[in-house]
């Protein structure tokens, strides 16, 4: 089984390279890691970004899906359900309930998610490439992210079982870890961000939210 979990996260923007980690408190380095993220939505629709979706697969390994539970979408939490690639049989039943949650339609063929693209029309939205330093600070997870084309960013990360956790509450534990008061919070995912600097023009269409990219 594939349960959904929830993935309270807030971005800060660092501005420039910087060699240390805006924390109050000391945090373990366990790794560094390279993610090669690869979003998909309906081909010249962009159905799954207007409804705060995000289907990516991940360095060709996992199947990846995401739905901001924030309103308006801030990507401030989120619901993800993962699948491991190559897909099995017994992912059809998960895989078939999700697919719908996305307004997609399943696929019969689970042994590649080719036929699901397919079926459903979709083609890749953005490829996001980063670097990623991974450090452990009590239960939460901090990513210092060196994002092609887009910068160097800082994210905290919780992730539960529990789909009801206090998400203010944890929000608020995550900014006060913050040394710097004066770090700028980033309210929006690195695919708008891209696509923002890419693609204006889905700011003129009303796509993206000039709002929530500070514009």
């Amino acid at each position: 089984m594939n349960p959904t979990s929830l993935s309270i996260e807030l971005k800060f923007d660092l501005c420039s390279a910087r060699s240390d980690l805006p924390l109050r408190s000391p945090a373990k380095y366990l790794g560094t890691v390279h993610e090669r993220d690869v979003y998909y939505d309906v081909a010249g629709r962009f159905d799954l970004l207007r409804s705060g979706c995000f289907l990516r697969v991940r360095n060709n390994s996992a199947l990846e899906f995401k739905f901001d539970g924030s309103q308006p979408t801030s990507h401030e939490y989120c619901y993800e359900t993962t699948f491991g690639l190559p897909l099995c049989r017994q992912d059809l039943t998960p895989l078939s309930q999700t697919l719908s949650r996305c307004g997609l339609r399943a696929a019969a063929d689970l042994n590649s998610i080719d036929e699901i693209l397919e079926k459903n029309d979709l083609s890749v939205l953005v490829v996001i490439s980063k670097v990623r330093e991974i450090f452990k600070l009590h239960e939460f997870k901090i990513c210092r992210d060196a994002v092609e084309d887009l910068g160097q960013f800082l994210e905290i990360e919780f992730d539960t079982s529990d789909l009801n956790c206090d998400v203010k509450a944890v929000t608020r534990r995550m900014q006060e870890m913050i040394s710097d008061p004066d770090l700028p919070i980033v309210r929006t995912g690195y695919v708008e961000l891209l696509l923002a600097r890419a693609r204006p023009e889905l700011l003129s269409s009303g796509v993206l939210s000039p709002t929530s990219h500070g514009l």
